[in-house]
């Protein structure tokens, strides 16, 4: 599946995950990603982590994030992929998140950023995130 996000607009995808096998470092987000029609200009990405304690969190409340951002440059050609990372040290910057907890892993265009230049949808083919 790949998710639009529109160049007027901010928009969210949120990835249900679990961590697993979890050692104490930082977290590194790769966001594979494609222009619909663009070959130039950036896409200002961002991504945010909500991690749902045991016993401790009312999933039914609205939850602030705090993004982590990047900006990158659209590929040569559209429908190449592009594959910026987002970076996340341990503890509060990402929200604290444990080994064997699920989170919500939300990645957002900020097109109103003044980064964000790039007409046209960018579209995400995934999210790969690994402990760095």
């Amino acid at each position: 599946t790949v998710h639009a996000f529109d160049a007027a607009s901010i928009e969210y995808f949120d990835f249900k995950c679990v961590l697993r096998g979890y050692g104490g470092g930082g977290l590194t987000f790769t966001l594979p990603w494609s222009a619909a029609s663009a070959t130039s200009n950036a896409v200002r990405w961002g991504v945010a982590i909500r991690r749902f304690q045991d016993d401790t969190e009312d999933l039914d409340v609205s939850h602030t994030y705090d993004f982590n951002s990047t900006d990158d440059t659209a590929a040569s050609a559209s429908g190449e992929l592009s594959m910026p990372t987002v970076t996340f040290t341990d503890g509060a910057d990402m929200d604290s998140w444990a080994d064997g907890e699920v989170a919500i892993v939300r990645v957002r265009r900020e097109a109103n950023h003044a980064n964000d230049t790039m007409t046209g949808d960018a579209e995400l083919w995934g999210l790969v995130g690994k402990e760095t």
